[in-house]
């Protein structure tokens, strides 16, 4: 996409610049990854993960909060750097 591109974002303002916004946002979930990555040298579940992403979160925003965890986790795993092991019945996730 050209640079002078029109953003239409389904939250906040539209606006120009694509490419930057991309990158930042590219930038923002490889620290998160980093993060996880660096937190989980030994098996942590999904909860356990939350204070590490993310400052303490309201009761209502807590599933939102698991959710992304979760996403990010699942992305480690597929990426053959992370190993989900079933652990009773909790899963958790640890570096390989």
């Amino acid at each position: 996409m050209p640079e002078d591109t029109l953003v239409l974002p389904s939250h906040g303002d539209p606006f120009m610049g694509l490419h930057p916004r991309i990158a930042a946002l590219r930038a923002h979930h490889r620290e998160r990854l980093d993060k996880l990555m660096e937190f989980c040298t030994e098996p942590r579940t999904v909860m356990d993960t939350l204070s590490v992403l993310f400052r303490p979160l309201p009761v209502p925003q807590i599933g939102f909060g698991l959710s992304e965890a979760l996403a990010h986790l699942r992305h480690l795993v597929r990426a053959g750097e992370m190993a989900q092991v079933l652990e009773g019945d909790c899963w958790r996730f640890e570096r390989r």
